[in-house]
């Protein structure tokens, strides 16, 4: 816009110019005539004050459009200056902001090994336990899944469910606990949907639940009770993502999401130790 400016100018001024010289070109002409003419002392004060306003009319113009054009020159250098500095700022504002993203991004990937090697050491306390059993009876592999669970969360209690098909009907069975005493000819289960686990099973959606009511979850110790205040429920899915296992985890502190994240990729390995 402002270099089109400069251009009107320029094509203005050099319109005044020919105007200018064909105005004056036609004052000398009548100067000439008037040389001989009987009227000429009449007539001579007369031309002389024309050509003197037209002077000064013509050098108004010619400062005052000389005026804008070198104006609008230097306010032009002046906006390519700042659009240059500003070009130079944001390229140095934008590098500034991709240092905390390349740092975040380094941040992830430590987060990453740290979790591959929580998730190398659950899998590790599995295998060396369970290369000691006797038998591969599963409620053996059960108990010693939740103990190493134990070991590397900050778990309460904790409950595992198996599906099992009994009597063509899918039910998820109490296979072992933690913390918890239930007597061993007690059968505790749940069909697909019903009740909290069976939902949690049904749907393949883990479940959290925060603020727990007073004495919905009472944790007894030899020195004494206390309520959990959170549940969280998992599905444990095999490879071919169908729901194998729920488990169930009460803890007085809130699992953060990588803790949730792990619990719920430990399923597909953990389907392994059943096999």
């Amino acid at each position: 816009m402002k270099h089109k400016i400069l251009r009107i100018y320029s094509v203005i001024l050099v319109l005044l110019v020919i105007i200018a010289w064909a105005v004056f070109r036609q004052i000398g002409m009548l100067h000439q005539a008037m040389t001989h003419h009987p009227m000429q002392e009449q007539w001579a004060d007369s031309v002389y004050k024309l050509e003197y306003w037209l002077i000064f009319l013509f050098s108004a113009l010619f400062i005052t459009l000389i005026g804008l054009i070198v104006f609008s020159f230097i306010n032009t250098g002046k906006e390519k200056l700042y659009s240059e500095t500003l070009q130079t700022t944001d390229s140095a504002d934008n590098k500034i902001t991709d240092e905390p993203t390349q740092s975040e991004s380094e941040n992830q990937e430590g987060l990453n090994d740290e979790i591959k090697n929580r998730e190398a050491k659950i899998t590790g306390c599995l295998r060396n336990q369970i290369r000691q059993l006797k038998s591969q009876d599963d409620k053996e592999i059960s108990k010693i899944i939740l103990s190493c669970l134990s070991k590397s969360f900050e778990i309460t209690q904790a409950e595992l469910f198996l599906k099992e098909k009994t009597h063509d009907k899918e039910k998820f069975i109490l296979s072992a606990t933690y913390a918890i005493f239930i007597p061993e000819d007690k059968t505790i289960e749940f069909e697909p949907g019903e009740g909290l686990i069976g939902q949690v099973g049904k749907s393949g959606n883990r479940m959290l639940l925060k603020d727990l009511p007073e004495g919905y979850l009472n944790v007894k110790s030899g020195l004494g009770a206390a309520n959990a205040a959170n549940l969280l429920i998992i599905p444990w899915k095999s490879k071919n993502n169908e729901v194998f296992a729920v488990l169930e985890i009460a803890s007085f502190k809130s699992l953060d999401d990588e803790d949730i994240s792990i619990l719920e990729k430990m399923g597909k390995k953990i389907k392994d130790f059943y096999e």
